[in-house]
């Protein structure tokens, strides 16, 4: 992807953190704002397509200084790196998410769909592109006569008494008897079972078969927790007003009651 089509996203991103940025905003609602309007913005890109890394590091590098400095200029001087930042809440991090991960994880759902979402225009062209032609089709226009099977034939049809019927003429083709020599043996092919529509099911580690995908889950198998703070449930809990809170290097004053907003 060139620069030029994903650009519009970078001068949209930029534009939303420009017109914040002349808002005196609190740490804790430009963590916000990030979470609920950035990420969002970046959702709609990043799970059609792989946006190249410099793209997803020119993202990551403009959040980091909004929320460091409450502009999107640099985030030198930052008290925490985008790592720490972009780590689950209950492992000492902010909750965000790495832009580079997540759109990995997005771009699973349309391969999913590709498979399971039958009936749909755009399933049917991305399939037709990836699947190509029939494998007979490497004969050419005579593969009726040489092979001996019609335009509109499928598996079954190519299996007689348990033995590929294939390549049945008088002047057998050199090019179809590789191909039969290449396919497995028909005896161990379920006809019953080919017979039937198949059917896709996602499978995430020990966790049952599903017919449905789950970004969240994939991203949870694919990004586990690791060991929890200690003082996660504190920071979460009722707290009175004013308090400090020493939150990744740096100090975060908060005045508001009952809770403290993420």
């Amino acid at each position: 992807m060139r620069k030029q089509v994903y650009q519009p996203l970078l001068d949209k991103i930029h534009a939303k953190f420009s017109s914040w940025s002349v808002i005196h905003l609190s740490f804790a609602r430009r963590l916000q704002l990030i979470q609920s309007v950035i990420y969002y913005t970046i959702a709609f890109w990043a799970s059609i397509c792989i946006l190249p890394k410099s793209c997803l590091e020119e993202i990551e590098s403009l959040c980091s200084a909004f929320l460091c400095k409450g502009a999107p200029n640099s985030a030198r001087g930052a008290t925490a790196s985008w790592e720490s930042v972009c780590t689950p809440k209950e492992n000492g991090g902010l909750g965000l998410k790495r832009v580079v991960h997540w759109n990995k994880v997005f771009v699973l759902k349309p391969i999913w769909e590709i498979f399971a979402a039958g009936g749909s225009l755009w399933v049917s062209c991305v399939w037709r592109n990836l699947i190509g032609r029939p494998l007979l089709d490497i004969t050419g226009d005579a593969r009726p006569i040489v092979s001996g099977l019609t335009l509109n034939s499928v598996v079954v049809d190519a299996i007689r008494d348990g033995q590929w019927w294939i390549a049945h003429s008088r002047t057998p083709n050199t090019i179809v008897q590789l191909l039969k020599a290449c396919l497995p043996s028909a005896s161990v092919i379920n006809l019953q079972e080919i017979a039937q529509d198949d059917c896709y099911l996602w499978k995430i580690g020990d966790a049952p078969t599903s017919n449905k995908f789950s970004t969240a889950a994939t991203w949870t198998h694919l990004h586990p927790l690791g060991s929890k703070v200690d003082w996660f449930e504190a920071v979460g809990s009722r707290v009175g007003s004013p308090n400090t809170l020493s939150l990744l290097g740096s100090t975060l004053v908060t005045s508001f009651s009952p809770v403290i907003v993420w």
